[in-house]
């Protein structure tokens, strides 16, 4: 069928296509029911003055009635040979109404009504109460089709109850060629583009069918998909059921059979209890009644005689058989217009829908269900609790529209600028929630994922998520979920694993990985605040923000104005509806297995965080490869069968460890291991747990005694070496209270290898030059024993210390490096740590972290920066150089000293790197800046954070210049070390970023530095940002402050 001309079609139902044109007028009215219909009007008892006099039954205006009836019913008679019965039907009801009306007039009037037949005081409470019924019954009970030309403009009287805007033909066809998202043939043409409710009535009966607190008066526009009309589609229809089989006329044909017993829209009006009582008796006055009828109840009189009575009867009819008329065009407009959305309804409805187009795809998703969806190659399943957007936007957008107000990096969504044109198509989005645990409590984790425009018709199964009833394996799928959402909730503990991670987000690439494995929620979430400042932290459960939708969709702007188009409400009223009903599914729980729903289990991720004790680091593992340990007797017994040592000293160790381990409650739970067997505790602390120190010749079996051990005692075997643990006496006694408590947390048995270079460096700057050392390993069973979190090395050295050894070695004074000689540079090599570019472009950095030269900002400043650079292709050394915790002050030239050894280190152990520069923060710019500036550097370019560069004037850091120079240092010596006079005319260009409200180190530093290179005509980028503060770091995931976008192209196009 092709779209309808833009020419006022006036139709009462389906039937009337095959009718022939009866139009008189440009507005579409029939001649004889309009005229008779104005008589009606003329002659009703309270419309003027001029009544019929109830004591002269037979005067003359009671004959006019009676020819006015006998009219009627010779129209009737005629249009019943033309037309349907709902045509007819109306002007029956007319008769019946005059019928009424007679009946009335000749009825005695009450005492205090005038001569003329009406009170004074009665007129006037009409007046008010009629004026919209009288709006209502002048409005035409039909859909008037027009184009779209019309729809700026108000309808003209007599208004129509529906006004439907089409497009021309022309104008779908170049939308379906351009936007690409019709659905293409005339079942689209047919489709309305916008709708017009003009009738009050209709605004009413929606607003109470939906539940839905609209705040609007007629008219009502409504545009594509006609959301509110769909999806209470059956609201509508049952409430025009009930309407029709109790509305209260007088006289009941004799073949109309009563009213049902039960009512009909007892669902959709859960309030009403009794729907067969008399509709004669006093109406109830329930504010909160929604019943049909509830509204008409309401302002009647209290029925004091039968003419009160009548007058209650009489406008109820009226009212009734108002909202009938309408409501009925409205299910024949739904009916006729609106069937493809409602066929495709219904059948998303009963799962058997196999394609979709676009721009139907809002039919698909309603809050509450379950959608699948692949997460980075693995089944997941959510629950729907909130959907927008999927609409043409109708006005182009005002400001910068972006939907998400979240947290987590699962919820981001492109920002929408405000050049995107009227008619482009929006996203549809859906939020969703998963179920997680962080450690203390399961809950709901907050996403969004969004369907982009396409064009035709695609399969629901090929879409990137689609609710799970459409999987061809929904029971499969739930069942093998379910399954690994136990498995999930029982994970805690020590395990084994053999398979590939799984990446936190694309900026990790899987890896294979084997062994044994701890999975400790709660510790990892603490732990990767360490390793990843940069990115959040444990999941916020419980948060759940739906996006907000896009304006743009719903207001439309037209010559006289802009109009709200109602569509929002609905997806806000569903969501809200899901939202209360399943508060008690969404709140935070407990862990505990066997008590977690299986609506919940599903929910769960495929992955959870596993500590490897071969690598001392976490990664995210499939919890489907995950095995458990063999801690059967079998398994324990068989422990020490392939190990090669003497039957005493097996004797001795199984006696030490079964007094230590066996009978106790040694099973690693959440909240910790259970408490040892009761031990002789003389010096209290101290007397709990075991130490036992092997020693022997590479090859002799020690670690391996400390896997069969850890294997005899059912404990995970925890393994360290000194390069876990640093060099420094604090960094090693930093690094040892980390992994003692993690093992005493998870029960494990400590095993400290190669533990001859840990003493070494322990003893460096003991007055201990000579020492007598035997290669040894040391291992302790930290999970009985209360390891103290300061001076922990003292408790182990002096076992260290008290052994007969046979080989001598020298310590030296101090580790050289490759560029010890006359100039003084020494550094330590594990000073240093190299972080190489998968990717080498052939260009390296030396990070200098800051903090004052009281101490490095290693990982902020030093190991996040290293990371960004190996993104570019950039190798990358951080330093780790001396600050007054590990020296006194003033501490220079040490680190001058040191920048340079490294420097040379670098050059000597990378010789491809061809372009070299430095890298400084804070105090660590201030070391960046002198190295730059000194020529026997040699370096390329540089980039100094927020750097100190005077140590003279007001603008200093006096702390870093104490630490540095002392306190008490000349004038001259702060002048010889303020960078920005050490600028020359061969200083490599420099990047320089501040933040103008830095309170620690001011901006001037920054501008100073500047201000000298351009006196000496070098290349200076400086970039100050008016908020941040000092110590900002990267920001990577602050867009508002992160600076990393213009020291990128610096680097790239500027060296």
């Amino acid at each position: 069928m092709a779209t309808p001309e833009p020419v006022h079609d006036h139709v009462s139902g389906p039937g009337l296509d095959a009718a022939p044109d009866i139009q008189t007028t440009d507005q579409g009215a029939m001649t004889a029911p309009a005229a008779t219909a104005e008589s009606i009007e003329e002659i009703q008892p309270h419309s003027t003055d001029e009544a019929v006099s109830p004591e002269q039954p037979d005067s003359a205006s009671n004959k006019e009635l009676l020819l006015a009836i006998q009219a009627l019913e010779g129209e009737v008679q005629g249009l019943r040979k033309l037309l349907s019965d709902p045509i007819t039907a109306q002007l029956d009801r007319r008769i019946e109404l005059i019928h009424a009306l007679v009946k009335e007039a000749s009825q005695k009037p009450p005492e205090n009504e005038t001569a003329g037949g009406v009170s004074n005081e009665e007129l006037e409470k009409q007046s008010d109460g009629e004026e919209s019924d009288e709006d209502e019954e002048d409005m035409i009970c039909e859909v008037k089709r027009v184009g779209m030309e019309e729809w700026s403009t108000e309808q003209s009287a007599p208004r129509h109850v529906i006004a439907a805007h089409y497009l021309p033909p022309s104008v779908i066809d170049v939308a379906r060629e351009g936007k690409g998202v019709a659905k293409g043939g005339t079942e689209r043409q047919e489709r309305p583009h916008r709708v017009e409710l003009a009738s009050e009535v209709l605004v009413n009966e929606l607003e109470d069918i939906a539940d839905i607190s609209l705040h609007t008066q007629a008219p009502m526009l409504l545009a594509p998909p006609y959301k509110v009309l769909i999806r209470y589609y059956e609201g509508i229809c049952e409430r025009l059921s009930y309407l029709e089989a109790h509305i209260p006329w007088e006289n009941k044909k004799p073949d109309e059979k009563e009213a049902p017993e039960s009512d009909p829209s007892a669902e959709m009006t859960p309030s009403t209890t009794e729907t067969d009582k008399d509709i004669h008796s006093e109406p109830e006055t329930t504010p909160s009644d929604k019943t049909p009828e509830s509204r008409d109840e309401a302002g009647k009189p209290k029925p004091g005689d039968s003419g009160a009575d009548d007058d209650v009867k009489l406008k109820k009819r009226k009212e009734w058989s108002t909202r009938i008329d309408h409501l009925r065009v409205l299910k024949e407009f739904i009916d006729k217009d609106l069937a493809p959305q409602l066929r495709t309804y219904e059948r998303i409805k009963a799962g058997d829908l196999a394609r979709i187009s676009f721009e139907d795809l809002w039919f698909l998703f309603a809050p509450g269900d379950t959608i699948y969806l692949k997460h980075r190659g693995y089944d997941q399943l959510g629950r729907v609790y909130a959907v927008t957007g999927g609409q043409q936007r109708k006005r182009r957008g005002d400001e910068t529209y972006n939907p998400f107000t979240g947290v987590h990096e699962g919820k981001r969504i492109e920002v929408y600028l405000n050049t995107l044109p009227v008619g482009s198509w929006a996203p549809l989005l859906v939020d969703y929630y998963t179920m997680e645990y962080d450690g203390y409590y399961l809950g709901p984790y907050d996403a969004c994922k969004q369907i982009t425009p396409y064009t035709g018709e695609r399969s629901i199964t090929d879409l990137p998520f689609y609710p799970l009833k459409f999987h061809k394996d929904e029971d499969g799928i739930v069942r093998r979920l379910t399954e690994r959402g136990r498995k999930y909730c029982s994970s805690f503990g020590h395990k084994s694993y053999s398979g590939t991670t799984c990446p936190l987000d694309d900026r990790e690439t899987p890896e294979e990985v084997y062994g044994d494995v701890f999975v400790d929620f709660k510790d990892y979430y603490r732990s990767i605040v360490e390793k990843y400042p940069y990115r959040s932290t444990k999941p916020r459960l419980g948060a759940l923000k739906p996006v907000q939708p896009d304006l743009s969709e719903c207001e439309e702007k037209v010559a006289d104005g802009t109009y709200h188009l109602y569509d929002r409400e609905v997806d806000q009223k569903a969501g809200d509806d899901f939202m209360s009903s399943h508060q008690s599914d969404i709140e935070l729980v407990t862990l505990e297995p066997g008590k977690i729903a299986e609506e919940s289990l599903r929910l769960l991720p495929h992955w959870v965080p596993a500590y490897f004790f071969r690598t001392r680091r976490y990664a995210r593992v499939d919890i489907d490869q995950m095995k458990d340990i063999d801690k059967s007797d079998e398994a324990r017994d068989r422990s020490f069968e392939s190990l090669v040592i003497k039957e005493s000293h097996r004797s001795l160790l199984i006696g030490l460890v079964r007094n230590l381990v066996v009978g106790s409650n040694s099973e690693p739970s959440p909240q910790g291991v259970g408490n040892g067997s009761t031990q002789i505790d003389i010096v209290r602390g101290k007397g709990r747990g075991l130490i036992i120190l092997l020693h022997g010749p590479p090859g002799s079996g020690k670690t391996s005694t400390a896997e069969t051990l850890a294997a005899y005692s059912r404990r995970p075997l925890y393994p360290i070496t000194c390069g876990d643990l640093g060099t420094t006496p604090s960094a090693v006694e930093e690094a040892l209270v980390e992994h003692t408590e993690r093992a005493q947390r998870w029960g494990c048995i400590l095993l400290l290898d190669e533990a001859v270079t840990l003493l070494i460096c322990v003893l460096a700057d003991t007055s201990q030059k000579r020492v007598y050392i035997e290669f040894f390993d040391l291992m302790c069973l930290a999970n009985l024993i209360q390891l103290p979190g300061k001076g922990i090395m003292k408790s182990i050295l002096p076992v260290v210390l008290s052994l007969l050894v046979r080989t001598a070695v020298t310590m030296p004074s101090e580790m050289e490096s490759r560029g010890t000689g006359e100039d003084g540079k020494t550094l330590d090599p594990t000073q240093i740590t190299y972080f190489p570019a998968a990717n080498s472009t052939g260009t390296g950095v030396l990070v200098c972290p800051g903090g004052g030269y009281a101490r490095t900002s290693i990982s902020k400043e030093g190991y996040v920066p290293a990371e960004y650079l190996n993104a570019l292709g950039i190798d990358a050394w951080v330093l780790d150089y001396t600050t007054v915790s590990n020296a006194t002050a003033p501490i220079y030239p040490k680190p001058q000293n040191e920048a340079l050894a490294a420097l040379d280190y670098i050059r000597s152990e990378k010789p491809s790197v061809k372009k070299l520069g430095i890298w400084g923060f804070s105090a660590g710019g201030h070391l960046a800046a002198t190295t730059l500036t000194n020529p026997d550097a040699r370096l390329d370019f540089g980039i100094l954070a927020y750097p100190v560069i005077t140590l003279e004037g007001e603008y200093t850091h006096v702390g870093s210049r104490n630490n540095l120079i002392g306190a008490n240092a000349s004038v001259e010596e702060q002048r010889k070390l303020s960078a920005q006079n050490l600028v020359s005319g061969t200083t490599p260009p420099t990047f320089l970023f501040h933040t103008s409200n830095d309170g620690a180190v001011p901006v001037q530093n920054t501008y100073l530095y500047a201000n000298a290179m351009a006196e000496h005509d070098r290349l200076a980028q400086v970039l100050v940002l008016p908020d941040g503060g000092h110590g900002l770091g990267l920001a990577l995931t602050d867009p508002v402050r992160s600076w990393t976008p213009e020291l990128t192209r610096f680097l790239k196009y500027s060296i």
